[in-house]
């Protein structure tokens, strides 16, 4: 009965436009993803991924911040999780052509919608986490949003005088701007969080441009006190010489620090450059940040680009890929 319904529907809304796409909805829940592809054939499937305290939906303030930031740090991992539930329960009814699942909802819901949502820097490393997740899995995913951009629990806070811009509003505004339309091979060796014997202190993500003249690496560092000096090496590009690359760190004054109204002071994204002339090359990562080093350069290899941190052999994993919305595939 659903089915024919569905169908009922479809074909009644392409009468009166044919380019639209109709998608149906899974609320997050895998058995339904399943059960709802066996039904119907629908060409995107949208879905919820909320991770955080959400689910009592009481509190009205952060009540531990140690504890919260190391919470929230880890969160990506479950929101990895659940993407990947998604995604196993489509099976081999999962289209393997294009990319099929739409994340209507995510969000680190932790206190009460009736409130401000107090987000502050872990806040930030929890939306890039989440970002390299979708970078991961491109061939799966055709876009994600935020639940809410305004108020209520939204990345941008506004009343009758000024405007708040959230640590989430510059980790959107960060990715968004520093992104390449190609997702490349990252592999990422390091040691795990001094207090979370499962969560990577150090999670890269590479993207190049269409043009493949600048490669954009995107490195976040989960440490709570600890700057992180790493290796890096990049295979098949050639950095331009005498051209220093773009550095753009987003960061706090604490590992805690939140805007006020009217002040983006605490948390906001800082520019400076780097020197890197080889394709293999040190930097050093400031502890709880988010930083993009834009590369200038040559890929050396027309029909793969593989990017490697700290050794090993990539694959390439992906084309497109766009925070907001699908980018042109390359």
């Amino acid at each position: 009965m659903i089915n024919l319904l569905f169908l009922e529907y479809e074909t009644a809304m392409h009468r009166v436009d044919p380019s639209i796409h109709i998608m149906a909805s899974s609320v997050g829940q895998p058995t339904w993803v399943h059960s709802l592809l066996k039904a119907l054939p629908v060409p995107l499937l949208a879905t919820s991924i909320y991770t955080g305290a959400y689910e009592n939906g009481t509190d009205t303030k952060i009540r531990n911040y140690e504890e919260f930031y190391r919470k929230v740090v880890a969160e990506p991992l479950e929101f990895d999780r659940k993407l990947e539930e998604n995604i196993r329960a489509a099976g081999n009814l999962l289209p393997r052509e294009r990319p099929f699942f739409a994340i209507t909802e995510f969000d680190s819901w932790w206190l009460s919608e009736t409130v401000d949502p107090d987000y502050r820097l872990p806040n930030a490393l929890y939306f890039a986490g989440v970002f390299h997740s979708l970078l991961r899995h491109t061939q799966e995913v055709l876009k994600a949003e935020v639940s809410t951009t305004l108020n209520v629990q939204g990345i941008v806070e506004i009343n009758p005088v000024a405007i708040k811009l959230t640590p989430p509003y510059f980790a959107y505004l960060l990715y968004s701007n520093h992104l390449g339309n190609s997702v490349l091979a990252t592999r990422t060796e390091g040691p795990m969080t001094s207090f979370n014997d499962q969560l990577p202190a150090l999670d890269a993500m590479a993207t190049m441009k269409q043009d493949r003249g600048k490669l954009y690496l995107t490195v976040i560092n989960r440490n709570e006190k600890r700057d992180i000096s790493a290796t890096i090496r990049i295979r098949g590009w050639t950095p331009t010489p005498g051209s220093p690359a773009q550095v753009f760190l987003l960061n706090g004054k604490d590992k805690v620090a939140a805007n006020s109204y009217g002040s983006p002071t605490e948390v906001n994204i800082q520019e400076t450059t780097a020197h890197v002339e080889e394709s293999t090359f040190s930097y050093q990562y400031p502890a709880h940040s988010i930083t993009v080093l834009e590369i200038a350069g040559r890929c050396r290899i027309k029909k793969s680009f593989v990017l490697v941190q700290r050794g090993g052999q990539g694959r390439r994993l992906a084309e497109t890929f766009g925070i907001f919305s699908p980018r042109e595939r390359v």
